[in-house]
């Protein structure tokens, strides 16, 4: 019988025989796909198998080897450490844990590792054997520190090593141990001590119904305005634009609920619209927008917008024109006058003209009558 150990996941096993044709078999039943060669992959849940290798010879008797096939390996960063806590309370005093039990955990999983490992811990350079636990699917060990005579930081090793190809691996985890005050705590209250239920200002819902964007004249519409809160809170709901109060209620619930129905809606319905819930730690609202539409309103409101309007302009073009006509009036006016004045001034100017001419005729006429006598 040959019995040992694989170093990896893989074997590959030859049998030969002078006698005759070899066979492998495990279990009694031959294994399929082979006659001389054999070839067997590492499996977990069968660290160890065994084979037999047969020969059939022409004639006279066969002859048989057995093979036990076993792995040895150690995969790399395989190795895990965990502890049930990072910190130890100790007794003031006694040295004695708080905590009912402390436990540091180191595994690796069995795919990883073959054959079973041996684990250890060490505790600031203090051996520890660790004791292997049965689990299906991973070799772990666990390990229980003993509290320190002082405060302290342990720094606690997991060794992991296998024991045929002797590859180890290792992981750190640190525990502080802390020992309480030596006085009870004082402790101070910065605000208010509130020996009840707690207190939160109020949270507010506020919807309406039927939830369209637009609504039409005549159309009803209901307001639902909800807040929850302790104490209880008052609601109201109001117009936005107005201020008006539409409805309010005040309850001994730390829910409320209030209605409101608007009906039948008109256009000067259109307005923000605002639930409010209020109690003495706060006051939080919500809005919703109300469009009302009115289309034939809108029109008739239109045209009496601009009528005025319009006459307005009318009137002013026709003052206006008036304005023009009248100056226009009295600039012909004071034209003729000016024509008038002008046409006098000359007649008189010619008039003097010639009543000169005629008396320097005459002057000339005697003048020449004396010169003719004197001769």
């Amino acid at each position: 019988m040959i019995k040992g150990y694989f170093k990896g996941k893989y074997a590959k096993c030859i049998c030969a025989s002078p006698q005759g044709q070899p066979q492998w078999y495990t279990g009694g039943q031959k294994v399929p796909g082979t006659t001389k060669d054999l070839s067997v992959y590492f499996d977990h849940s069968k660290p160890e198998r065994n084979f037999t290798c047969k020969s059939s010879p022409t004639s006279g008797a066969g002859s048989k080897s057995a093979l036990v096939v076993r792995f040895a390996f150690f995969e790399p960063n395989s190795l895990t450490i965990q502890s049930s806590s990072s910190t130890i309370d100790l007794c003031p005093h006694t040295g004695i844990y708080t905590n009912i039990r402390h436990t540091t955990t180191c595994w690796v999983s069995k795919d990883k590792i073959s054959p079973a490992p041996d684990f250890r811990f060490t505790v600031d350079s203090v051996t520890y054997p660790g004791k292997l636990q049965n689990d299906p699917s991973v070799y772990k060990a666990d390990f229980i520190p003993s509290p320190l005579n002082s405060i302290g930081i342990l720094s606690v090793m997991c060794y992991v090593t296998n024991t045929i190809t002797g590859q180890s691996q290792t992981k750190q985890t640190m525990i502080t141990f802390r020992r309480p005050p030596l006085y009870p705590p004082v402790i101070t209250f910065i605000t208010k001590l509130y020996t009840g239920k707690a207190q939160d200002a109020p949270v507010v819902a506020f919807t309406y119904s039927p939830a369209v964007p637009e609504f039409q004249k005549g159309d009803t519409l209901r307001f639902e305005c909800s807040a929850t809160g302790n104490p209880p809170p008052s609601l109201t709901i109001t117009r936005k634009a107005t201020n008006q109060q539409l409805a309010s209620v005040r309850r001994k619930l730390k829910q409320a609920t209030l209605f409101r129905k608007l009906s039948p809606l008109d256009c000067l319905d259109t307005d923000e619209y605002v639930c409010s819930g209020q109690n003495n730690q706060g006051v939080n609202r919500e809005e919703i927008s109300v469009i009302v539409k009115c289309y034939l309103d809108a029109i008739v409101t239109s045209a009496l917008f601009w009528i005025p309007t319009i006459f307005l302009f009318l009137a002013v073009i026709i003052a206006s024109f008036k304005k023009e006509k009248r100056s226009k009036v009295r600039r012909q006016t004071v034209d003729t006058e000016a024509e008038d004045s002008f046409t006098a001034k000359d007649i008189e100017q010619l008039s003097f003209n010639e009543e000169v001419y005629e008396a320097a005729t005459l002057a000339e006429e005697h003048d020449n009558q004396t010169l003719g006598l004197e001769t």
